[in-house]
């Protein structure tokens, strides 16, 4: 395991406990509108999880889905804790073998196994599953001696790189709504937040006093597709260009997703531990 600790260093900043979350969102936010959004990753959160799930469930053993986050600093550190690994795919499986993880401690877990990764799993003596007839049949040909976490704290930090108003149409004055225009959005990360029935709480990272009126928002991503928005319908004080918001948990289901649509930059993950759980 020594050469995952060597790894993980190298990808991480090791800063004191008295450091806060908001203390390294300011940090990122400090260094102006970038092309790409930050995740900043705060290890000490899956760390806090992992032991918080032992104390209380100390006979169950947690199967990480690597799927929904696999974010290189998060899977070395959920390695080095002996958390388990829930594979949905061949690649998948390569990756958490790659990282010495003992076959043992992983589950190929898929409702339409393919036969090429099915053979992969009984060469690697992974264990596996089943959900439907057809596909203990299909485990019993291909692999006859067969057996039958939650993801750490991300915080998304994007910046506004354009704004539209639209003013009520009966009295110019009064602003009705306002639009944002993000470096990350649907093709991005937020593709988990494809209805307007799917809450997003975000954070706007600057001084805002209680008298200031909030607005209704909707939010688009950085691609010319018409469908890159989300959102719809928060309320936020106005903002201006180069303004940041945070958006905290936003680590399961959301880098995984991101694509580089429009020839658009995937999110850059800022990573750091606090010297005690180093």
């Amino acid at each position: 395991m020594d050469h995952l600790l060597a790894e993980l260093k190298n990808r991480l900043e090791i800063v004191p406990d008295s450091v806060t979350s908001k203390h390294l969102v300011d940090r990122l936010v400090a260094l102006g509108p970038q092309e790409e959004p930050l995740h900043l990753i705060e290890l000490d959160n899956l760390i806090k999880q992992h032991y918080a799930w032992l104390r209380h469930l100390p006979r169950v053993n947690p199967f990480y889905a690597i799927k929904s986050n696999d974010e290189p600093s998060i899977v070395a550190t959920s390695v080095l804790l002996g958390i388990g690994y829930d594979c949905a795919s061949k690649s998948e499986l390569e990756r958490v073998l790659a990282h010495g993880v003992n076959s043992e401690k992983i589950i190929f877990a898929q409702p339409a196994k393919t036969i090429d990764a099915l053979k992969f799993a009984r060469e690697s003596k992974v264990r596996t599953v089943f959900d439907s007839e057809f596909e203990l049949k299909k485990i019993q040909q291909y692999y006859p001696e067969a057996e039958y976490y939650c993801a750490a704290t991300t915080t998304n930090v994007v910046s506004i790189h354009g704004k539209k108003i639209l003013y009520n149409a009966e009295d110019p004055t009064q602003i009705e709504h306002i639009y944002y225009y993000l470096n990350d959005g649907i093709s991005g990360t937020f593709y988990g937040v494809r209805s307007d029935n799917d809450p997003v709480n975000p954070i706007a990272w600057k001084e805002i006093k209680n008298s200031q009126p909030r607005y209704k928002t909707t939010f688009f991503g950085p691609t010319c597709d018409n469908g890159d928005r989300f959102g719809t319908g928060i309320e936020l004080p106005e903002l201006n260009i180069c303004d940041s918001l945070a958006f905290p948990n936003h680590g399961a289901y959301t880098r995984v997703y991101a694509t580089t649509f429009n020839g658009f930059c995937l999110p850059k993950a800022v990573v750091f531990i606090r010297q005690s759980s180093w």
